[in-house]
C-alpha cells in the first residue's frame, strides 16, 4: 500500500480496528480510487457522487459503505 492511501486508511489514530481498515482499503481500490484518481478532492461534488452511485449495481447499504 502506498504511503498516501495508508494515511486515508489508518489517519483515524488507531480508532480502527484492522478489519476496518482492510475493508476500507478494499472499498478505496477497487471502487473510489478507479472512478475517482483523476480528479482532486476539491473538484468533486456531492452530486456526482450520487450520480456515481446509482450506477453500481449493489443494495443502498453497500453503496453506503463504498
Amino acid at each position: 500500500m502506498t504511503p498516501e492511501k495508508t494515511a486515508v486508511v489508518s489517519g483515524d489514530k488507531g480508532r480502527k480496528t484492522y478489519s476496518t481498515q482492510y475493508a476500507y482499503e478494499i472499498y478505496l481500490n477497487k471502487w473510489i480510487l478507479p472512478r475517482w484518481n483523476s480528479y482532486r478532492i476539491s473538484d468533486v461534488k456531492a452530486v456526482d457522487v450520487k450520480a456515481w452511485l446509482k450506477t453500481i449495481p449493489f443494495a443502498r447499504g453497500s453503496k453506503a459503505r463504498i
